[in-house]
């Protein structure tokens, strides 16, 4: 691990790995926060949930807090920008290019209809 990784990251993720669960996804982000020092802020998604620290951007972090839906991952870019990525949908700050909304948005809607698709083949099938 890098010696900038804050402390208690490191902790819960030893924890995980000791305890033998599955630690999904561990992103370290920049930190906009002046208190933060030199560690960066983080997002991290493992068998017992998600968690973000409290340096996060706050608009990214009311974001993570307000879903009904389970973050699968959480990207930023060097402008603060980000992205999260949901099951069915995605959140998108402003400064993300018009180009990956818009492929984003065409990955959902095709990935929807797809699994309305599907449905509607099991329907089908199961009547039959």
């Amino acid at each position: 691990m890098s010696r900038n990784t804050p402390p208690c990251l490191k902790e819960r993720m030893w924890r995980i790995m000791e305890e033998g669960m599955l630690l999904k996804w561990v992103r370290l982000l920049l930190s906009n926060h002046p208190s933060n020092g030199s560690h960066p802020s983080y997002w991290i998604s493992d068998s017992k949930g998600t968690l973000w620290s409290r340096n996060l951007d706050e608009k990214l972090s009311n974001y993570l807090k307000e879903g009904n839906d389970e973050g699968l991952d959480v990207a930023q870019a060097g402008d603060l920008s980000w992205v999260i990525i949901r099951p069915n949908r995605f959140e998108a700050s402003g400064g993300v290019s018009d180009r990956l909304i818009t492929r984003l948005s065409k990955f959902y809607r095709e990935q929807n209809f797809r699994r309305e698709q599907t449905n509607k083949r099991r329907i089908f099938n199961d009547s039959q």
